[in-house]
This record gives C-alpha cells, sequence and structure tokens, in this order.
C-alpha cells in the first residue's frame, strides 16, 4: 500500500525538490539568469551633432547597456536629444553610413546578433477592426519584432488616453519580454511604464551622482526621482493634434500578461468562461454580472466590500477581511473571493485588450463545482469509481493552474503601480502551510494593488503587517523564510521579531 503511493507521487516529489532547489541557489530568484541574454553597450563618442532649432548636442556620457529582455526608458524634457540617441544606437546596430558617427557599440555577449527596430506614432498602423485602439497598436508593433532585436519607441501613444498609454506600455513590454527583445522608450508621459530610466541632459547621458550635482543635492538618491526632477531650459513643445484625454465612466488599470497570449488559447478561454456562465441560474448570474459601464468607485465599509459582487475597479478586500469571513463560513467565503477577484481580472483583461489569460470566475470556481458535483455523483454508481476519480483530479488540477497564473498576474499588476513582485508562483504546488503563506500574501498585494486604482486610502490590515509580517513583508526565498524568524510572528504571547537568525 505504501510503495504504489509513494511511486505514484514520485514526479510530484521531484518537481518540487527542483523547484525549492533553484529558488534557494538562484541569487536573482529568476530563473533566467541561468541562460544569459544578448546584450549591447553603447557609448557616446564626443561627437557633436546638429539638431532641431539651430541647437547641438554631445552625445557623450556613461555607458548604456541594453540586455534582450529590458526596458529602458530615455527621460528628459524636449530637445534634450532622446529621439537623436535612439536613432544614432539604431543606426550603430544595424550599421547604416547615414549615421551611428555620434556613438559607438561596445562588444558584448551576442551583441552581432541584435538588430534595431523603429517605432513611433507615424510607422505604426492603427486598425479599424481592432477591439480596442491599445491592441490595434500592440498587434502593429508585434508584427514588426523579428527577435533578438532592440526595440526603439519614440513617443509612441504620447498623444492617447492614459487608458491607452498604459495597456500599451504593458502589453508591448510583455512581447518584448516573451521574444527576448529589449525596449527602449523615449516619451515624456511615462505613468505606468515600468523599466530603468536614464536621463538626459542636452544630448548627454547623464548619471543620478552627476544629475544630484546638478540639483545642488546633496548624497545618493534614488535615480528615477531625480531624473523625473530635472530642471532644464525652457523650450516651446512641438504642437499636436488636440487629444480628448477624458477617459470613459470605467478605463481598466494596466492589464496582466493578456496581449501576448494566442488569440487561439484566449478564445477557448473566454468560451469556457462563457459555457459556465450560461451553467448558472439566473438569479445568480444577475447578481454577479458586471455593468459594462461600471459607477465611479467609492470606498466600501467593511461588510459591504466582503458582500459586494464583483465589479470594476476592483474591491480592496484585505486580509483581516478574507480571514474573518472565510474562517467562520468553513471556507465558503473564500471561494466566492476566488470567484470574484478571478472575474474582475478577468473582465479587466477582456475590456481593454480583447484577450485574456485565465477563465475568470465562471470558468474556474464554478466549472470546478460542475465537477465535484458530477465527480460524486459517478462515486455513487457501480463501474464509475475510475471516471469519477479522472474527473476530481482533472478538476483539482485546473485549479491549482489557475492559482498559479492569479499569482503571476498579481505579480504583474503589482509591479505596473510601482511594487515589486512579491510572489513565487509556483509556491502554489508546495504543501501547507506553505502554499497558505503565498495565498495570504495574494490576499494582502491584490489588495493593496486595487486600492492604488481605485485611488483610496489605504487603511492599516493589522493583521498583514503587525501580527503576521510574512505576509506584507517584501518577497523571500524559502531558505530566507525558515532562516530569518523576524517575519514570523509579532504577536502578544509570541513575538520572533527579536529572535537572531538560525545560520
Amino acid at each position: 500500500m505504501t510503495l504504489p503511493y509513494l511511486r505514484n507521487r514520485l514526479p510530484l516529489v521531484l518537481t518540487v525538490t527542483v523547484l525549492v532547489f533553484l529558488d534557494i541557489a538562484t541569487p536573482s530568484h529568476s530563473w533566467k539568469c541561468l541562460f544569459p541574454p544578448s546584450r549591447v553597450k553603447f557609448q557616446g563618442s564626443q561627437s557633436v551633432l546638429s539638431v532641431q532649432r539651430r541647437r547641438e548636442l554631445l552625445l557623450d556620457g556613461p555607458t548604456l547597456e541594453i540586455e534582450a529582455g529590458s526596458m529602458t526608458v530615455l527621460t528628459g524634457p524636449s530637445g534634450a536629444g532622446k529621439t537623436l540617441w535612439m536613432k544614432e544606437m539604431m543606426a550603430c546596430l544595424n550599421g547604416s553610413e547615414q549615421m551611428g558617427d555620434g556613438i559607438s557599440c561596445a562588444e558584448g555577449s551576442g551583441a552581432e546578433k541584435l538588430r534595431g527596430v523603429w517605432c513611433d506614432r507615424y510607422t505604426v498602423s492603427r486598425s479599424k477592426q481592432a477591439p480596442s485602439v491599445s491592441l490595434s497598436i500592440i498587434e502593429s508593433v508585434e508584427s514588426k519584432l523579428t527577435p533578438p532585436c532592440v526595440l526603439f519607441v519614440d513617443e509612441l501613444v504620447d498623444t492617447e488616453s492614459m487608458p491607452v498609454r498604459r495597456a500599451v506600455y504593458k502589453g508591448v513590454n510583455d512581447l518584448c519580454r516573451e521574444k527576448m527583445c529589449a525596449a527602449v522608450w523615449a516619451t515624456h508621459k511615462f505613468e505606468g511604464l515600468s523599466g530603468r530610466r536614464v536621463g538626459l541632459r542636452n544630448g548627454r547621458l547623464v548619471s543620478t551622482t552627476e544629475l544630484h550635482a546638478h540639483l545642488g543635492g546633496e548624497g545618493g538618491g534614488g535615480g528615477e526621482e531625480v531624473v523625473e526632477s530635472v530642471v532644464e531650459p525652457k523650450v516651446e513643445p512641438e504642437v499636436g493634434p488636440e487629444v480628448d484625454e477624458q477617459p470613459p465612466p470605467y478605463s481598466p488599470a494596466p492589464t496582466p500578461n493578456s496581449s501576448s497570449i494566442s488569440p487561439l488559447v484566449s478564445d477557448v478561454l473566454i468560451k469556457t468562461n462563457e459555457f459556465f456562465r450560461t451553467a448558472t441560474i439566473s438569479p445568480v448570474r444577475n447578481f454577479l454580472t458586471i455593468p459594462s459601464n461600471p459607477p465611479p468607485s467609492s470606498p466600501l465599509a467593511p461588510l459591504e466590500a466582503a458582500l459586494s459582487p464583483p465589479t470594476l475597479p476592483p474591491i480592496p478586500r484585505p486580509t483581516w477581511l478574507t480571514i474573518s469571513m472565510s474562517v467562520p463560513t468553513g471556507l465558503l467565503w473564500y471561494g466566492y473571493y476566488k470567484f470574484s477577484v478571478e472575474e474582475e481580472l478577468f473582465q479587466m483583461e477582456l475590456r481593454q485588450t480583447g484577450r485574456v489569460s485565465g477563465a475568470g470566475g465562471y470558468g474556474t470556481l464554478i466549472g470546478f463545482s460542475y465537477a465535484v458535483i458530477f465527480g460524486g455523483f459517478f462515486s455513487l454508481l457501480p463501474l464509475t469509481e475510475g471516471f469519477s476519480e479522472l474527473i476530481l483530479r482533472t478538476a483539482g488540477v485546473l485549479l491549482l493552474a489557475s492559482q498559479v497564473n492569479l499569482y503571476c498576474r498579481v505579480n504583474e499588476l503589482c509591479e505596473e503601480v510601482g511594487i515589486d513582485r512579491p510572489l513565487h508562483p509556483w509556491w502554489a504546488l508546495l504543501p501547507p502551510p506553505l502554499d497558505v503563506v503565498v495565498g495570504l500574501r495574494q490576499v494582502h498585494y491584490l489588495a493593496l494593488y486595487a486600492t492604488k486604482i481605485r485611488e483610496e486610502e489605504w487603511q492599516r490590515d493589522k493583521v498583514a503587517e503587525e501580527w503576521f509580517p510574512f505576509i506584507s513583508s517584501e518577497r523571500f526565498t524559502l531558505k530566507e523564510f525558515v532562516r530569518e524568524p523576524r517575519r514570523w510572528f509579532r504577536l502578544p504571547f509570541l513575538n520572533t521579531e527579536e529572535w537572531e537568525d538560525f545560520w
């Protein structure tokens, strides 16, 4: 009895062992670091080039190193030389004789394989047949990508509304990561655009230290804050077309990685959601339906938030509320929570890009419920026990896969609002209580994300931020979690904050 049990579960044990080893042994906590990407270095070569407005820019400064899959944002006022720098970099990569005299390309790992691709609002087409403007732009950019390459994006969506800009930033960056291409952005409107920021002043790459000295500051400082606060001589901006910046009643925040999902996979997920939605009784379906134009968001009382149907923008459901509603109901309310967040993220993706990366609340929870019902029914019939077990096992695997996918999406959403990725998605595969640890962290950080996009004031969560600090802590490995008890508890009767590390 024992030997067959262990033999059936040996692949799972071996898989978890390998994953734990990778998590502990990989310093950057990213398995991609095992495969070094192509990279290229650019260095200004002291050449003076004349540009618009009869100004001369000196292309000089620190070395700019770009790796495949990385995102770089060139910041600076109009006339700082962002477009010129990118054209010089692209000409240097492609070996053009017309330009490329102002910047030299250093020999880097795989540099000879990279080529430059240019995108701006004049070279990227917008299809009227696409479900949305953002999806049309993303698809047009995708058609230009021929990996490995460096994509130079010059003020591509600066004239678009904020929701469109944020969706395009997310979609294009996702495409570049997927295809192992680098992206270099030049834009004046970089809210929601993730990536390393590099300052430009009079055509010169400026380091953080130099910028801080230029501003009269003392000591170090965050490069991002310094770059954004550079003061330059006033230059008349270029006059562009008037654009209506008024957003619709609800404009979804940056979506998860749905724009890079295969259309076939997305269609299957959408059909799955629609199928189980129609299989839900009308009163329940009507209560759970998210309106096409939700009213403006407003803060909700705790009980109101707990009993509210799914809505957009997503409702913040903090950890203390999730626990206090789940425990007394025997985790029934947690099932409702799981349905709500899955359906909210599903609708966000669908309305923003026309594609989805999950099956939503209907395809996930309602589908799982039907599997349990039919699996239990077949277990009562003679000669169908094996079929019943197949249904239940398949449903369990799909539910676990949806949980891993949810953690991936929460990571991406957090990154879009300036929060470092908090979760290791594969922890969902670990046995209790480790899977509970990552589940509680997902609840906390998704509530924090929802609070930010609803522009509400965050109410301190005593459970997550005081009693159990591992819930709100920065991301850690299994090794760090076991070794550092300071993350564990700060309860009145058990406080491990002062405990020393075990090794």
